[in-house]
């Protein structure tokens, strides 16, 4: 079974591979595991994505900014607002509590962008606060240019390029449900391996030993690690 979020933010569940909580009337058990990973995050006003791996660069988890919506904080989701920011966040931050966090990639702004800039700008704003309060060090700031180099070799890739080569690279990505599978989670799976490679370089080069794009990966990485 994929590793993936169900449930609410209002527990921050976790589902953990061949373990689901109940959902749908289907009955199973939540299982909170604090598992060492590196965090790959996508920030988006109404759908951020959320991706943890492993030490070994393992898909852990994933999950879409719905998931971490409680009932009530759903609502109408064309409505941008502040209280609408704060659930998500709470929901994230409280998912990633069940981790023991190693290190967090989160995709920058894109300067060029003009499309609700105002609205992503103040969510980014709540969620760097909330993760903040959670860890003693900011993440790793990457410019979407860079992820999208890191993932496909092209810093012009479209998403559903990113999306494609993502899923080559994770098969347990092709598993979620199909409404699940989207571009701000296969930016963040992305994002998550750029994590692993800064902070796990060796680790990283050895199993990705054979990948067309270990070497623009490690440069990428290397950029990071040296700012």
């Amino acid at each position: 079974m994929t590793p993936t979020l169900s449930g609410t933010a209002s527990d921050a569940a976790i589902a953990v591979i061949g373990v689901v909580r109940e959902q749908s009337g289907r009955s199973s058990r939540a299982v909170r595991a604090m598992r060492d990973v590196f965090v790959g995050i996508d920030p988006s006003a109404s759908n951020t994505g959320v991706v943890c791996l492993g030490t070994d660069g393992g898909l852990i988890a994933a999950g879409n900014g719905r998931d971490f919506f409680s009932p009530q904080a759903r609502g109408d989701r064309k409505t941008y607002d502040v209280r609408r920011h704060l659930a998500q966040v709470e929901g994230i931050c409280r998912f990633l509590s069940g981790f023991n966090v190693l290190a967090i990639a989160y995709e920058d702004y894109s300067f060029g962008s003009t499309h609700r800039a105002y609205t992503l700008a103040e969510f980014n704003g709540i969620l760097k606060s909330g993760l903040l309060a959670l860890y003693e060090r900011m993440p790793f700031f990457v410019a979407p240019t860079a992820n999208k180099k890191f993932a496909t070799g092209y810093g012009n890739a479209g998403k559903e390029w990113v999306l494609a080569r993502a899923v080559e690279e994770c098969p347990g990505l092709a598993e979620l449900p199909k409404k699940e599978l989207t571009s701000d989670v296969c930016d963040a799976w992305s994002l998550a391996r750029l994590a692993w490679y800064v902070v796990m370089p060796e680790q990283a080069a050895k199993l990705d030993t054979g990948n067309d794009l270990l070497r623009t990966r490690l440069e990428i990485a290397a950029a990071i690690r040296e700012r």
